[in-house]
């Protein structure tokens, strides 16, 4: 059974390192191709605080990840921080948005 485009979202959500890296950030996306996905945002936010403000974090899931540097801040992830079932799950969304 295939999951869905939120399921996959979830999926990619519980693979972070530290749960504490989408709980402190104001806007939280993870790249895929030329695209961002949104895994969360504050309903006072604007899209254009994202283009204007946002920081790429690629740290590989085996480092130490702090969250306090990521406290309010407008994130965008990268493949690199997620766990290997996280890595499958933003695969198998790539090939659900084509």
């Amino acid at each position: 059974m295939s999951m869905t485009k939120e399921e996959l979202i979830e999926e990619i959500k519980v693979s972070l390192p530290n749960p504490d890296l989408l709980r402190v950030v104001t806007f939280a996306g993870i790249e895929l191709n030329d695209r961002v996905i949104v895994l969360k945002s504050k309903s006072d936010f604007r899209y254009t605080d994202l283009k204007n403000q946002w920081i790429k974090y690629n740290k590989s899931y085996q480092e130490e990840h702090n969250p306090k540097e990521l406290l309010k801040k407008n994130v965008v992830f990268t493949s690199d921080v997620l766990s290997r079932r996280g890595k499958e799950a933003l695969r198998k969304l790539e090939e659900l948005m084509k």
